[in-house]
């Protein structure tokens, strides 16, 4: 199997995107077959205080930006591994720059629903790894969906269906997080 457009495609996209940061080690791996060893990698810059989950009374908070997996030449089937790179600080900085915690979700929509919504990722796909959520600071809501997954050195097969990412660290309220250096940031590994 050929995957030389791929490569091409994620190492233009890390050379662009940032550079490449120290990771956690710790591992996951979805059932699957022995994986060969990594061909190519892209890092894309995370803003901390985005998310593809339900949030009440934020001022500041962004939606997550869809990753096109297309775009990056990955598609149904294709292993690759998730790095959380960097960290950012709860609290405006009040708290140390040492969160490095991220969620993700596969989805075959690059569409989110309002804010206010619990299952604003239109389109998401399971991918039977469900994290917990807790609920919105302020009104106590309701954020856990089923179809997102914890982010640490994961290694995961793109279920059917999926054309894109949507990545954010899990938060009771997000309008207060920083970045001061600007190094948070997400590395998807072809294996």
């Amino acid at each position: 199997m050929k995957r030389t457009p791929s490569v091409a495609a994620l190492c233009c996209l890390a050379l662009l995107a940032c550079p490449a940061l120290d990771a956690d080690t710790n591992s996951i791996q979805v059932e699957g077959p022995d994986l060969p060893p990594a061909v190519g990698s892209a890092v894309i810059e995370i803003n901390s205080r985005s998310t593809f989950l339900r949030i009440n009374a934020e001022i500041t908070a962004k939606d997550a930006k869809p990753i096109d997996l297309a775009q990056l030449g990955l598609k149904t089937g294709d292993w690759i591994q998730l790095d959380v790179l960097g960290e950012f600080c709860y609290s405006d900085g009040e708290m140390p720059e040492d969160v490095k915690v991220m969620n993700g979700v596969f989805s075959s929509s690059a569409r989110l629903l309002p804010a206010d919504q619990l299952n604003r990722v239109v389109g998401a796909v399971d991918v039977s790894q469900e994290v917990g959520t807790p609920p919105t600071m302020y009104g106590n809501y309701a954020t856990d969906i089923p179809q997102d997954f914890a982010i640490a050195a994961t290694k995961i097969q793109i279920p059917a269906g999926a054309r894109y990412l949507f990545v954010a660290p899990p938060d009771i309220f997000y309008s207060d997080n920083v970045d001061p250096d600007g190094n948070f940031a997400l590395r998807i590994t072809v294996l």
